[in-house]
């Protein structure tokens, strides 16, 4: 699995499961069963799950043009150490740096696993501290800007490293190295002398 992949299903997961939750709750306190789901959704969270899904479909398309210099990380399940594992998430992409550790992909990591974590807990306290004057949830928990802010730009770090081209070391060298196929003159075969003519 992508990391990008991820990112979007844990927002879309979390977004969804606090509409579920708080529309649950007005469940009961309504006269319109319809009338529960009137729950305002921040415009931050909304950008926040734009970018989300921007970013996957970004990531697939810089993939989709740089199918030439990938790893293929899916192997034919014969060899255990060919078998994908979470850990190629934070790798490179690249054949250049297949085995190394991708910092865009750490970061972006970090920043989705805090800022799902603590909307998370944004979300749980709002379900546990019910206002009894005001019972039914009209609105998730707001966000600020800034956080959409850094969100847009760990984003666009990633995407950004990940479309660099990368060239194998030592790739560039056997290049230069290699003369060219235009430059190769053909050589004829040479007739073998006749033996008579050897004799005499």
């Amino acid at each position: 699995m992508s990391l990008s992949r991820l990112q979007a299903i844990l927002w879309g997961i979390l977004i969804l499961s606090a509409l579920l939750a708080a529309a649950l709750t007005n469940l009961p306190l309504m006269l319109n069963p319809t009338d529960a789901l009137s729950i305002s959704v921040p415009p931050e969270l909304l950008a926040i799950l734009g970018i989300s899904v921007t970013s996957l479909a970004g990531a697939s398309v810089i993939l989709n043009t740089k199918k030439p210099e990938l790893v293929d990380r899916n192997g034919d399940g014969t060899d255990p150490s060919d078998r994908p594992s979470w850990s190629d998430m934070f790798k490179g992409d690249d054949v250049a740096n297949a085995d190394s550790v991708d910092l865009s992909k750490v970061q972006m990591f970090y920043f989705t696993f805090i800022l799902v974590l603590v909307y998370g807990g944004a979300i749980a306290v709002m379900l546990m501290t019910v206002d009894p004057k005001h019972p039914t949830i009209n609105a998730l928990p707001a966000l600020t800007s800034s956080i959409v802010w850094l969100l847009g730009i760990s984003q666009a770090g990633y995407l950004t490293y990940k479309a660099i081209p990368r060239v194998p070391s030592g790739g560039s060298q056997a290049a230069a190295e290699k003369p060219p196929a235009a430059n190769l003159v053909p050589v004829e075969a040479v007739p073998p002398v006749p033996s008579t003519l050897i004799q005499n």
